[in-house]
């Protein structure tokens, strides 16, 4: 027989935790995702909106990783245009980001249409003091003149899509 209370324990299998926490982008206690009601008043995610936090969260995480492979990573300042924002998710998800996370200047604006989405997503952006993020009502076609480092259209409709790339 042998001794187990004596074997050295570097001999023993390791166990291996196989629920690793997951990191997190944009931490569910920032005020815009309850603002935006992605999260209720005690920081967590409303059920019905898990697929819009996943969808945040990969997005920046992506995001993330090209603009670190990017000539851009160096530089000091970044001016974002996010056609087709809607609601602004992920509008204010790359300004938190860039802000917050990578402490950069951005100026992060988000284009939409849709002038009721507009006003509100304006209104959480002073709500919450948000500097250098803010929406505008418009077309993709009318930004051709203006100086973009980023250009994000992941929800741009009809369209609008093609001429975000062709932009």
């Amino acid at each position: 027989a042998t001794d187990t209370a004596s074997a050295d324990p570097a001999d023993e299998p390791r166990l291996v935790a196989h629920d690793r926490a997951k990191r997190r982008y944009i931490a569910p206690e920032r005020p815009f995702l309850a603002a935006l009601g992605v999260t209720d008043a005690q920081h967590h995610v409303i059920p019905a909106m898990a697929r819009k936090w996943k969808q945040i969260n990969k997005f920046v995480e992506i995001f993330d990783h090209a603009l670190a492979a990017s000539p851009l990573a160096q530089q000091p300042q970044l001016r974002v245009l996010d056609f087709g924002c809607g609601k602004g998710y992920l509008t204010f998800a790359v300004h938190e980001h860039l802000t917050r996370a990578l402490a950069r200047k951005a100026q992060v604006i988000g284009v939409e249409l849709r002038g009721d989405l507009v006003r509100q997503c304006n209104g959480v952006a002073h709500r919450l003091a948000l500097d250098g993020l803010s929406f505008e009502q418009g077309d993709v076609r009318h930004y051709a003149s203006r100086a973009i480092d980023i250009m994000i259209a992941l929800h741009a409709c009809d369209t609008a899509t093609d001429h975000a790339i062709a932009l």
